[in-house]
């Protein structure tokens, strides 16, 4: 019997979830949203480019769209994850 692809990708979605709970934030200055999409930013931080959930984005972050900049507040799961600490 073949995997589901769409049950994978709803439980790898359900994952990331539970990784934000957020106790642990990682604020970044000086980032700049080079793109968009409706599960993800892509982040220029420090010249590099990096796709960040939006699950994984902290209410208090600066940046949310294209274009915008500033310091964008993330889990310290997918800081870890994307290598940025």
């Amino acid at each position: 019997m073949k995997p589901d692809p769409h049950n994978c990708r709803h439980e790898y979605e359900q994952e990331l979830n539970e990784m934000a709970d957020f106790k642990n934030k990682v604020e970044i200055e000086g980032v700049f949203v080079k793109a968009e999409t409706a599960k993800a930013l892509l982040c220029v931080i420090d010249g590099k480019e990096h796709w960040i959930p939006q699950s994984q984005i902290d209410d208090d972050s600066e940046v949310w769209q294209k274009d915008d900049e500033g310091t964008l507040i993330i889990s310290e799961w997918i800081a870890t994850e994307k290598g940025l600490i």
